[in-house]
């Protein structure tokens, strides 16, 4: 009984990492480039008139053209909204661009929670803080390239500390709208990781460094 019993585990275990490597290697899979995936930034901004423009200027200096623009401007109380608006204009994007003011902070998950509502489910979010930029003008092509594989909900990369140029770990660097039209929003702010949870296993991860993430202070 306890052979059977051993063998039945060893059995089950095996199939279990056989699927598991099996999922992996599918989430590796390169596809050839059928579609052009549209992306969506939504850019976060509280008082940081300082880094504005260098996070702009990293978003409309993409090579790949299929995205737009949610700003965000979560009650700031300094020059934030004008200097973010001026600097769009001045690049003659202004149609790539939707802008929200809040007078009252309501905080990073709730405006983005808010912002993905209004946005169509094939859409793809790409969160970023107005004080972080991307690293290079080839990051949406890297995505676009990664969500060619229908199995790749979520995308998950390491990002690089400024100033200190310390690698952090992965963090959630986009996902397709309706992952978090299916959460609701006390789940969204109150539960850790609730998107890698709903994305079951589908998120591919990236060894590249596409996200500064700046630690300076203003």
């Amino acid at each position: 009984m306890k052979h059977l019993l051993f063998w039945t585990i060893a059995f089950c275990l095996g199939f279990w990492i056989k699927d598991h490597k099996s999922h992996s290697h599918s989430l590796e899979k390169e596809f050839p480039i059928s579609s052009r995936k549209s992306f969506v930034f939504v850019v976060y901004a509280h008082n940081d008139t300082l880094w504005v423009e260098r996070s702009l200027r990293s978003l409309l200096e993409q090579e790949y053209d299929y995205y737009r623009i949610v700003f965000i401007d979560d009650g700031s109380v300094d020059n934030t909204f004008a200097t973010a608006q001026n600097f769009i204009e001045e690049n003659n994007q202004s149609s790539k661009v939707l802008w929200i003011y809040n007078e009252k902070k309501e905080g990073f998950s709730s405006c983005l929670y808010h912002a993905v509502s209004n946005t169509l489910d094939q859409e793809i979010i790409v969160p970023i803080q107005a004080k972080d930029w991307l690293s290079h003008s080839g990051v949406l092509t890297k995505m676009n390239q990664s969500y060619q594989n229908p199995d790749v909900w979520t995308i998950l990369s390491p990002s690089l500390r400024f100033p200190s140029y310390e690698i952090s770990s992965e963090n959630i660097l986009s996902f397709y709208a309706a992952l978090l039209k299916g959460i609701s929003l006390d789940t969204w702010k109150n539960k850790e990781s609730p998107l890698q949870k709903v994305s079951e296993g589908q998120i591919k991860y990236l060894q590249d460094i596409l996200i500064i993430s700046n630690e300076a202070k203003n």
